[in-house]
């Protein structure tokens, strides 16, 4: 029901402003940031494979006037350090929470 996915959503919101806050802190481990490389690089290879999603990453990149293949954002995600990310983190600030019922 309606009640049930507001409370998952709640959830789901609370945990990642909770990681979010443990990031901007410097609260997380090279295993952490290694498996999340890995998980997006993943991402990345599997849309450099299929057609379809491969139009629509270089359409989102000419939207948002940052045209890079899959592999230089490859590059880019596995020179990243901790100290990059804490530092992107602390500059993320959420501005509205929307839930549609």
């Amino acid at each position: 029901g309606i009640g049930t996915d507001k409370e998952n959503f709640k959830k789901a919101y609370d945990a990642i402003l909770e990681q979010l806050e443990l990031c901007k802190k410097g609260e997380i481990t090279e295993e952490e940031i290694a498996f999340s490389k890995k998980f997006i690089v993943g991402i990345l290879k599997q849309t450099a494979d299929n057609q379809h999603h491969i139009a629509d990453f270089y359409m989102t990149g000419i939207l948002a006037g940052r045209v890079l293949s899959p592999e230089e954002y490859i590059k880019k995600i596995e020179a990243l350090t901790k100290e990059d990310l804490v530092r992107v983190a602390q500059n993320i600030t959420l501005q509205t929470e929307y839930y549609l019922s």
